[in-house]
């Protein structure tokens, strides 16, 4: 699941129904041969082609062209006394939950208020990006992976972004750094098995996207990477929506070769995946990943591999710009933490820019604090960059029991490694307010919410319906449960003036913006007036 957008592009892994890939792991290297000669031989295993083998972690990946015969297939590899394992070589697909001058768009890094897509955030609700960059913007001998998609490498807050490995020498045909790659002087396409890590704007959008969150330029063109100084390597192992778990393991060991300790996997599965959790479990990489985009408790509906419970793995939930959940991410115990992950604004392949949505976003800016950090501390462990990250969050009530760390990341205090101050809690101020009602009707106790700490003590109660001052604070409001499908009008500024964001009537708690309202008679009407 690439975990991103609004329209849920995360990627999941997903069975096919044509053809068939099988993943198959021999026990030791001595056997290799020994088993080529064995499938060979053996006339139940003659729908087999070879694909590939990935030498290093002993796997062999076989095609078979009729689905119909995989279980009784896989049931006669799991004979052969040298095989350590058998499993579908699963696909992955994306989810899409559908003073450079974009700056002020980008509230994940700045949070001031400003409205986006018509929705006013909360000052302050961002990963605190400003702060950390008096400290470091990140540093050039850190090198990201970002497994995705592949990456528009010459967007133009990209291009420079991009690794270059100098160990190779371009278009030789030699491999000379001798990592078993020729020519891969800008990372890997190990979907097509060469260096074009950017085939299409179709096909390599995601990854674009994902790689501007962590390390777009400042360079006075479109928008910024929260990590502007570090370096991107693309690892593309996805194509026309899918990529394979074989693609993710070679994709890992190439990593391990190059060095590269920090990755970005905006990606997942419903479906375990055994071949995968070990090649994370056995390798020295900081995997931060996408809880996944199905709105759902991750410790009843799981998302792998951000469910794997491996010491090297961070789960992160995205929320909005003002710090609520996304309805549509993954949250509970097995998430770690929350971040930025609704209508955030990054690049596109074609010099582009657009907007998206998901865990994805959210994985991709925990990924640029994790490359601060190694920029900041270059000796540090992977395992001391999570404890980093996730025991400085911010705490918030409204994550609470939705992510482990009970608060959203924040980079200044990764960088310091010191707690920073909790957000703080709403106070409530409970009033009795008068009402005008049906006969016979009982009025019933309203808990107004003051998010500003403003005085209510001149607030008063008006129960005229026809008063003229009233009607030009606020319109009268339905306080009626069944029916929301109204947006409430009139709703003047002095409503926001005094922080008074929510009614809660019976218990169930409605904002302003789902309140209907009308002058019908039979209804019961609670009327505001907001004296400042």
């Amino acid at each position: 699941m690439l975990v991103s957008e609004i329209d849920n592009k995360a990627i999941n892994i997903e069975k096919v129904s044509e053809k068939k890939r099988i993943l198959v792991k021999y026990k030791n290297t001595g056997n290799k041969q020994k088993f080529s000669n064995s499938i060979k031989n053996n006339s139940k295993l003659s729908k087999l082609k070879k694909k590939k083998s990935i030498e290093a972690k002993r796997i062999e990946i076989y095609e078979l062209d009729d689905s119909n015969y995989f279980d009784d297939v896989v049931k006669e590899l799991k004979k052969d006394n040298m095989v350590e394992y058998v499993q579908e070589d699963l696909r992955l697909s994306i989810f899409e939950y559908p003073e450079d001058p974009k700056f002020p768009d980008q509230w994940a890094l700045e949070n001031v208020g400003q409205a986006i897509e018509g929705i006013k955030g909360i000052a302050g609700v961002d990963i605190g990006a400003l702060a950390a960059w008096d400290k470091t913007k990140g540093s050039s001998e850190v090198v990201i992976g970002v497994l995705d998609t592949g990456i528009d490498i010459y967007n133009e807050d990209l291009r420079d972004a991009i690794f270059v490995n100098e160990k190779e020498i371009p278009g030789n045909g030699i491999d000379d750094d001798n990592n078993g790659y020729i020519d891969d002087v800008k990372g890997w396409d190990f979907v097509n098995d060469d260096n074009t890590v950017y085939d299409s704007a179709t096909q390599d959008k995601h990854g674009t996207h994902v790689a501007g969150i962590i390390a777009a330029q400042h360079n006075l063109k479109g928008v910024c990477g929260i990590s502007p100084n570090v370096k991107i390597i693309p690892l593309k192992f996805m194509s026309e929506g899918f990529g394979y778990t074989s693609d993710v393991l070679e994709a890992i060991e190439y990593c391990e070769k190059m060095n590269i300790n920090i990755v970005n996997c905006s990606w997942g599965s419903t479906e375990e995946n055994p071949a995968l959790r070990e090649a994370m479990a056995n390798s020295n990489i900081l995997f931060i990943t996408a809880a996944g985009n199905y709105g759902a408790d991750s410790s009843k509906h799981p998302v792998f591999p951000a469910n794997y419970d491996l010491p090297n793995i961070i789960s992160v939930a995205d929320i909005d710009n003002n710090g609520d959940i996304a309805p549509f991410s993954n949250y509970g115990a097995n998430v770690h933490v929350a971040a930025p992950g609704v209508n955030i604004l990054s690049v596109y392949p074609g010099n582009n820019y657009e907007m998206l949505s998901g865990t994805s976003m959210a994985a991709a800016f925990v990924t640029g604090i994790a490359a601060l950090i190694k920029s900041y501390d270059k000796d540090i462990s992977i395992l001391d960059i999570k404890d980093r990250i996730i025991n400085n969050v911010i705490s918030s009530e409204k994550l609470t029991g939705k992510v482990f760390s009970g608060g959203r990341v924040d980079a200044l205090a990764a960088l310091n490694n010191k707690v920073p101050e909790q957000e703080p809690s709403k106070p409530i101020i409970e009033v009795t307010p008068k009402v005008t009602t049906k006969p016979g009707a009982v009025p019933t106790p309203c808990i107004v919410n003051n998010n500003s700490n403003k005085d209510f003590s001149k607030e008063t109660i008006i129960n005229e319906s026809s008063n003229s001052t009233v009607n030009k604070l606020l319109k009268p409001i339905i306080l009626d449960d069944n029916d929301s499908s109204n947006m409430a009008k009139d709703v003047t500024s002095s409503v926001y003036k005094i922080g008074l964001d929510s009614i809660r009537f019976d218990i169930n708690s409605q904002s302003f913006s789902m309140l209907s309202y009308t002058m019908e008679e039979e209804k019961m009407i609670l009327l505001l007036q907001l004296c400042l």
